[in-house]
């Protein structure tokens, strides 16, 4: 997949995200924002999924950094909240999803970063490919265990 993104393709996505990113986001705000702009396009019916970034310190994926919510559109990612990491991320960003993971980990000094899991919505029967083939997922079950597990030893 191309990196590229047409210019109109682009802008008519941050018209829709700008209105609900945040100047100063904190830890926790993606969960809201990315919630929010994944129903705004499914309200305009365009497919859309809330997805969680994987932040990796590792290139084993063992080490887990963060958990971030994004909203996901035919292979482009809305971030409302990315400046929670570096406030010279844009408030609004629309990037390409292979673009975006690579410069999520520059901002935040990770390994690199990984499309962990999907909220995809239930498929339409108009729409039998999405059935067969919904967002790709990576790790849940290691990950889910890692996450419960170092959840276990901060209480």
């Amino acid at each position: 997949m191309a990196d590229h993104i047409p210019a109109e393709t682009s802008s008519a996505l941050a018209a829709i995200l700008t209105p609900l990113a945040l100047d100063n986001p904190r830890d926790g705000d993606c969960i809201t924002v990315a919630g929010q702009v994944t129903a705004r396009l499914r309200e305009r019916g365009l497919d859309a999924d809330t997805v969680t970034i994987a932040g990796w310190c590792d290139r084993s994926e063992k080490i887990l950094a963060f958990f971030h919510h994004v909203t996901l559109h035919r292979g482009m990612v809305l971030d409302g909240t990315a400046r929670q990491f570096d406030p010279s991320l844009p408030t609004a960003w629309v990037l390409a999803l292979p673009a975006y993971l690579g410069e999520i980990a520059d901002a935040t000094g990770i390994d690199h970063a990984t499309v962990f899991s999907s909220t995809a919505a239930p498929a339409r029967k108009s729409d039998p490919a999405r059935a067969q083939h919904p967002t790709q997922t990576r790790h849940d079950r290691r990950a889910t265990t890692q996450v419960a597990d170092a959840r276990h030893i901060r209480s």
